[in-house]
């Protein structure tokens, strides 16, 4: 993406990537509840990010891994009880 900036915060019509993302899963009945694995030393941009943005929409974040299949495991750990589950991966870091 020829960028310093890691891809889910690359903005694109003004917004970062993962804000889209993230948008497009609440047009989606019932409501879904949403969980962004990110490396914990991007969980101060990415709340920046969304103050700068006035992005409300919830979700919950949860710390990466060493590896993808770590940050995986981890996302799939802060799940509770039944539901579809489904995989984005926005970068290839984790």
């Amino acid at each position: 993406m020829e960028s310093n900036l890691p891809k889910q915060f690359i903005p694109v019509m003004g917004i970062p990537v993962l804000m889209h993302t993230i948008n497009a899963f609440y047009r989606v009945k019932p409501l879904p509840e949403i969980f962004i694995v990110l490396p914990d030393t991007e969980f101060v941009k990415w709340k920046n990010l969304c103050a700068e943005h006035k992005f409300v929409l919830p979700h919950t974040l949860v710390a990466g891994g060493e590896t993808r299949f770590h940050s995986v495991k981890n996302g799939l750990n802060a799940i509770e009880g039944e539901g579809l589950l489904l995989f984005m991966m926005v970068f290839g870091l984790l």
